[in-house]
């Protein structure tokens, strides 16, 4: 086996192409990099008269470790670029065949730094090396070599003190606020795509949410400098590079620039039945394409924390004859239900794949969602589907779930009997308690007790305070011991919501209530009803019989050997006919096409 006269020098000045020119090297030194935290190995290659300084990336490490990259061996570097460290000029290998796993040293090279300055001997005729071994040339254009003075995304590692970075913002998070131990602050994250098509994921943090957000568009090019690398999350992360790149205030981007080389984004395309074989907890991101056919329709909920929550569930398959549950949520749950008709092609990059009931997929705020793209993943999918998918029975990796939509679209909303049969608020919370859940009804407001309907309460701590027992006295809040001129008065209002299956008895605590009084306080109506008592009446009477919807909470409580389900107010909303007609005769459609 030849080396690849003068391949040394060719590499470290980067005169050849890097796409045809693949040399044949020596490995005359391999070294672990101590105190790196993750492995990294440097590797010393030669062509037998000079040598120089590379190092192995990571998807590499297990030649080493297995042992089956020696010192001594030769090899055939398939892909790689060279990168300055300093002052030096270094190779990254990314790819490489081995040829001959062991031999004898070739040649005695010295330094590529010597090159122009001392000849080396040339290296022994027996040892295999042959001058007259022809050399890779080429006098086209690099295809996809990166921009010079820049560095490519799969050179970059925390070993490297500087970098400079050009590539396009792919896709911008929204930004997150965080609060914990050690403070709170906010961040956003991005995903960038350079000239070689490679990506990466960066995060910026606090002070440096404010300066950039903004500026950066997606979409745009950029140049990057100043950013910390760590070893990225792969639960978060589905970007070719094994690192995340932090950037603070210390960043220095320039840009946007011009630059038709650089991608806009990055797909791994994961077939749906492939899905099942994989293990959520170690997937990491799932990118998957394929075409809807099946929208169950926008739904507010609530969290057993009590956050509100917005979802849309859809049904998506492709040609590998699967189907599955992705579910939209927050504002991706709000688009327009008629984006969904016609069963249009869908691109999801970066979903969370989960197992409960079944395989099914999840969005994030970055999550990336492409209808009906022209990218050949959808378009050919398109072709299927028009051709025989229409027609084609589906393996569904999700099972249907409770509380969720039913084929119609219309389960997740209760009625009232069924609150009452199904028993609901009796929810073991693995303490010995119950714990709450939430019903979504439309119901109208058929009673309100105008007796009892506010409590004095504490300024701050919202507790109740005990009225003055002689004229001039003060409020008292016993539990806190202190006193006030004056209560605020909040809600406290006995109701009775019914639909054309039942009645139910619920309370509505302090500002839930203030949707039902049209944003009234609680404050004000008291002075009303001290005031004016006719117009007090009258504003519980105009309440009366309005169709709204509503959230309940739902506990089971048990007190002195006796059981009972409390039911709170937790949200009401005004009936949007015209959204709520659009779901009706879209669940009257559904409903006729079911076998």
């Amino acid at each position: 086996m030849s080396l690849t006269q003068g391949s040394v020098v060719d590499l470290i000045n980067e005169t050849k192409d890097s796409t045809v020119f693949h040399p044949t090297v020596q490995v005359i030194d391999i070294r672990k990099i101590a105190g790196t935290g993750a492995d990294r190995y440097r590797v010393i290659i030669s062509d037998g008269r000079f040598y120089a300084q590379s190092m192995l990336t990571t998807q590499l490490n297990s030649l080493v470790e297995e042992n089956k990259l020696q010192k001594n061996a030769i090899v055939k570097l398939n892909e790689y670029i060279c990168n300055k460290v300093g002052v030096r000029k270094i190779v990254i290998i990314l790819k490489m065949d081995i040829s001959i796993p062991q031999a004898d040293k070739i040649g005695d090279p010295i330094p590529i730094e010597k090159a122009n300055t001392a000849q080396a001997p040339m290296p022994n005729q027996g040892s295999g090396y042959n001058p007259g071994a022809p050399q890779s040339t080429s006098s086209r254009p690099m295809a996809r070599a990166p921009d010079v003075g820049y560095t490519p995304i799969m050179a970059l590692n925390p070993y490297q003190n500087r970098w400079k970075l050009k590539a396009r913002v792919a896709n911008k998070a929204p930004i997150k606020e965080w609060s914990n131990a050690r403070g709170q602050g906010k961040l956003f994250s991005m995903e960038l795509v350079d000239s070689s098509g490679d990506d990466i994921r960066c995060t910026f943090f606090k002070e440096a949410v404010d300066a950039y957000y903004t500026r950066l568009e997606k979409g745009k090019v950029y140049t990057f400098q100043n950013g910390r690398l760590k070893i990225g999350n792969p639960k978060y992360n589905n970007c070719k590079s094994e690192y995340e790149i932090t950037f603070g205030m210390d960043v220095q981007i320039e840009g946007p620039f011009e630059d038709q080389q650089i991608r806009s984004l990055v797909y791994k395309i994961t077939k749906i039945s492939n899905l099942a074989n994989i293990n959520p907890d170690t997937s990491g991101l799932v990118d998957i394409c394929g075409v809807i056919t099946t929208d169950g329709g926008f739904t507010e909920l609530t969290s057993k924390a009590g956050k509100e929550l917005k979802k849309r569930e859809l049904t998506v398959v492709d040609d590998s004859g699967s189907s599955i549950n992705v579910t939209l949520w927050g504002k991706k749950a709000e688009i327009s239900p008629d984006t969904f008709a016609n069963n249009p092609t869908v691109l999801f990059k970066g979903t969370r794949l989960g197992d409960y009931g079944g395989r099914s997929l999840s969005t994030y705020d970055s999550t990336v969602m492409m209808l009906n793209s022209d990218l050949p993943e959808a378009t050919n999918l398109k072709a299927w589907w028009e051709s025989q998918g229409s027609t084609q029975t589906f393996a569904q990796l999700s099972e249907g779930r409770s509380g969720s939509t039913d084929r119609t679209g219309l389960e997740w909303r209760k009625t009232v009997n069924t609150i009452k049969v199904e028993n609901m608020g009796s929810v073991d919370d693995g303490k010995g308690g119950m714990k709450p859940t939430y019903i979504n009804t439309k119901a109208y407001l058929t009673f309100l007790k105008k007796e009892r309907w506010c409590y004095p309460s504490d300024p701050v701590s919202m507790k109740k305070l005990i009225e003055p027992g002689y004229e001039g006295g003060k409020w008292r809040n016993e539990q806190e011991d202190k006193e006030y001129d004056e209560p605020v008065w909040r809600y406290l209002v006995y109701m009775q919501v019914a639909d054309h299956t039942g009645a139910q008895w619920c309370t509505a605590f302090g500002d839930k209530a203030l949707p039902i009084f049209n944003g009234l306080s609680a404050n004000d109506l008291k002075k009303m009803e001290q005031n004016d008592p006719i117009e007090f009446r009258n504003t519980f009477e105009r309440i009366l019989f309005k169709q709204m919807e509503i959230t309940l909470q739902m506990k089971t409580e048990t007190y002195n050997d006796e059981t009972r389900t409390k039911c709170n107010i937790f949200r009401v909303n005004p009936v949007k006919f015209a959204d709520e007609n659009k779901k009706l005769i879209d669940g009257i459609q559904k409903y006729m096409e079911l076998p």
